[in-house]
């Protein structure tokens, strides 16, 4: 997002898909690459920074609650359900 410093992106990221709040590390945990599908079926490589959150609550309503299933789960397990090999290591 033009302007905004990649640690706060990630924060408004995190609040509109999953509705959290909190604080945000400045400094990044990770990075991993992934292949995104386009509308037009043509494939992109991105490249994902991972800034950790502190998470203080999660909002009972959020932009992208309607497409989205939450879950809380200790984070062994949690890597474990991630699609991306890059991301679950």
């Amino acid at each position: 997002m033009k302007g905004r410093k990649p640690h706060m992106t990630a924060a408004l990221e995190a609040l509109q898909e999953a509705g959290l709040l909190g604080k945000v590390a400045k400094a990044k945990f990770g990075s991993f690459h992934y292949d995104k599908r386009l509308n037009s079926g043509e494939a992109v490589v991105c490249s994902v920074d991972v800034f950790p959150l502190r998470v203080l609550r999660q909002r009972k309503k959020w932009p992208e609650k309607d497409q989205r299933i939450t879950q809380w789960f200790p984070p062994a397990e949690a890597s474990g359900l991630v699609d991306e090999p890059e991301c679950r290591r």
